[in-house]
């Protein structure tokens, strides 16, 4: 019998764990509606401002990191201009921090400079910003800059012999240096830059200390010609080919100051945004004048944003509801008709005072004229509100068929709004297409059980398996349809069964730039917004 042993002591284990082929995640965009706000609508509405380049004194502090590396002669390579940027990251973070005046939002490198701060350390040892190449810079404000005609990308011919730069620099022209030499003003004259920026030294916090007095994000209003210089930065055009994204721009900060003006919780709040923006359409949907344009392609969106949301609820309703019910091999697909029946159904939901008795058999046409009179006091936001808290297929539907009810005539109104709401993805119709399937099903006289398996269909099912199998072998897969005929569900990634967040409409950076630009202010004590003097004129310079 020993004769027939193999001794593996020797040749190490027999198997060894693999990675899996597949990486299961949730997916940040299930349905590609999010495609549509972030890649057909906002690059026009906003051009250059991304949702995560939220604070206006980055666009001066990364020209004076890129005019330092040029002006020490470093290796011009991006391994060195990295390391150069990332550890200027931190050590400006770790500043930003001790400042005494704010609790300083968004300031990169926070993660591993604020424990230190937190945990007393003095002096402060030399670290990076973050894990990432070229951190914030990489992250968050490259491509801003770039686009704004601050930063010439890697590649970019320049010189008299015209040879492709290695890595990012300054653009050519005036006023990038400018932004560079308007943040070194303010840094120079600190025990910072003159003892320790150049150095390998622990650096003692009251060095930093007073460094923050002079380089945190919040003091930029305080430095009129730094701030002036981001101000053209954003809104003045480089060139005639960059005056129509410089329009776009700042009708699109003009027309968000005008709304903080008249509802200051548009300051803070997604939802009192686009309720602003619809109400304000709604009132006067065929002006032509430069508000009136601005605000019918910005309503279209915040409609959009709306109905996605209703949409939604419809989504995390299915997708929890198969999970809970499905046997081991998934559900044919007489069972998935039949629990879509069941979502179908609510005894009673209340909806604008009104307890609405919703039955899968019942007429659609009919459920829609009873809510379009429940939500008679109910605006836009309101019903985008109430659908995302009942979080219920059936909530969603009944949100959907009163924004159905309530969409314009497109040939009623300004055309822009037509223009924006008629965009949409490859996978995914957006809110005119949305919104007209959803008339075109009405008008076949169909059951509300039967509306709600055509709008899964149509708009959940359809778009997800498409977009899932995209994004191979990433596994985003909530549902799909096996080879067996069989319907399977799944819970991939954290957070699988959640509510997929709205759409970033910019708003937020468009409130931090703003008022770190100068253009309104928040006072705590009396726990008001209102809008500075500059802000009136940059307004009225917009909008006349």
């Amino acid at each position: 019998m020993s004769s027939h042993l193999v001794s593996v002591e020797a040749s190490g284990p027999l198997a060894e764990w693999l990675e899996p082929s597949l990486a299961d995640t949730a997916g940040r965009d299930p349905l590609g509606l999010n495609t549509i706000t972030l890649d057909r609508v906002l690059p026009d509405l906003i051009p250059a401002i991304l949702q995560i380049s939220e604070r206006a004194r980055y666009f001066s502090i990364y020209p004076w990191m890129l005019w330092q590396f040029k002006e020490r002669r470093l290796a011009a390579t991006a391994t060195e201009l990295d390391r150069f940027i990332r550890r200027r990251e931190y050590e400006l973070c770790l500043a930003m921090k001790l400042c005494p005046h704010c609790e300083v939002a968004s300031a990169i490198g926070s993660k591993n400079a604020g424990p230190r701060v937190t945990a007393g350390d003095d002096p402060f040892d030399r670290g990076l910003s973050v894990q990432t190449a070229m951190g914030g810079f990489g992250l968050y404000y490259r491509s801003p800059l770039q686009a704004l005609g601050a930063v010439a990308p890697a590649g970019t011919p320049l010189g008299p012999d015209q040879a492709p730069t290695p890595i990012e620099v300054l653009a050519q022209g005036g006023l990038a240096l400018e932004l560079a030499e308007a943040f070194h003003s303010s840094i120079e004259g600190t025990e910072y830059y003159r003892s320790y920026e150049r150095s390998t030294d622990p650096i003692p916090r009251q060095v930093m200390e007073e460094l923050a007095e002079q380089i945190c994000l919040c003091r930029l209003p305080y430095k009129p010609i730094e701030r002036d210089a981001i101000r053209r930065l954003m809104f003045e055009p480089r060139s005639e080919q960059g005056a129509e994204e410089c329009d776009a721009r700042r009708q699109a900060f003009a027309l968000f100051l005008s709304q903080v003006e008249a509802h200051e919780e548009v300051a803070f709040e997604d939802g009192e945004f686009w309720r602003s923006l619809i109400n304000r359409f709604n009132a006067h949907p065929n002006d032509d004048s430069v508000r009136g344009r601005t605000s019918a392609a910005w309503a279209a969106l915040a409609m959009k944003e709306c109905a996605q949301d209703a949409l939604c609820s419809i989504w995390t309703d299915f997708c929890r509801s198969g999970v809970a019910e499905q046997g081991l091999d998934g559900m044919a697909a007489e069972e998935l008709r039949a629990m879509i029946e069941r979502l179908a159904t609510a005894p009673q939901i209340e909806f604008g005072g009104t307890a609405l008795e919703v039955t899968p058999t019942g007429s659609a046409r009919e459920l829609q004229d009873r809510a379009v009179a429940a939500a008679q006091e109910l605006d836009w936001e309101d019903l985008r509100v109430w659908a995302a808290a009942s979080d219920s297929a059936v909530a969603g539907l009944v949100a959907l068929l009163v924004f159905a009810a309530r969409m314009p005539d497109p040939d009623a109104v300004h055309p822009l709004w037509r223009e924006i709401a008629v965009r949409h993805s490859h996978h995914q119709d957006g809110l005119f297409g949305l919104l007209s399937l959803l008339r075109q099903f009405l008008d076949e006289d169909l059951s509300v059980g039967a509306l709600l398996a055509r709008t899964i269909q149509r708009f959940l099912i359809g778009p997800h398996e498409a977009i899932a199998y995209s994004k191979l072998p990433e596994a985003t897969f909530r549902f799909y349809w096996e080879e067996t005929g069989r319907f399977r569900f799944f819970t991939p990634g954290t957070g699988g069964l959640d509510r997929f967040q709205p759409s970033d409409d910019r708003r937020g950076p468009m409130a931090s730039l703003s008022e770190d630009l100068g253009f309104w202010i928040f006072d705590e004590e009396a726990d008001e917004v209102a809008l500075t003097e500059d802000g009136r004129v940059f307004v009225a310079g917009v909008f006349g």
